[in-house]
């Protein structure tokens, strides 16, 4: 089944920082690396079932970056992935949370607006002159908002970094 994030694997490992030869340190950086870096993310099933945001803490954690959780409140969220495969390094990042908010068939359009309210007659809203579907899910086959655009944009909010992701896994 993958990793489950209530077990724990046989061989934990603490998150060793990079040495001096292996990174150049950019001045004037807007977040210093022994800052608190705050990680989010939204998307689509990437974030359900995969670990790669768990990866890209582990690297920033190694590069000094403290890296609290960001404190969400939108339904749904999570700090780690349902289950997902275990790699060789998983007992490095596997411990590590990330907020993350993911929906298996999310768009990009599910998450980016707060309702229907602008959609014509035939079920489409304009944007930029293009016609997209006034649907959520995948294949825009319908149903109802779930999670508002404001209640994501106030927790992304609470963080210095967020990662927007659509592709499927």
């Amino acid at each position: 089944r993958g990793w489950q994030h209530d077990r724990t694997p046989i061989c934990v490992q603490s998150t060793p920082p990079f040495g001096p030869d292996e990174y150049k340190e950019q001045r004037n950086a807007a977040i210093t690396p022994s800052g608190n870096l705050y990680l989010y993310s939204v998307g689509s099933s990437n974030l359900v079932w995969m670990n790669w945001i768990d990866q890209l803490h582990f690297y920033l954690a190694r590069l000094g970056y403290k890296m609290p959780l960001v404190p969400a409140r939108t339904i749904l969220s999570r700090s780690s992935p349902r289950s997902c495969t275990t790699c060789d390094d998983s007992a490095y990042f596997s411990q590590l949370r990330t907020t993350r908010l993911g929906m298996v068939g999310w768009n990009s359009w599910d998450f980016a607006y707060n309702n229907f309210s602008d959609c014509d007659s035939a079920g489409f809203r304009d944007v930029s002159g293009h016609k997209v579907k006034c649907s959520v899910g995948p294949g825009c086959i319908g149903g109802q908002f779930l999670i508002q655009a404001a209640d994501i944009a106030r927790d992304a909010g609470r963080s210095n970094i967020t990662v927007i992701t659509t592709w499927y896994n």
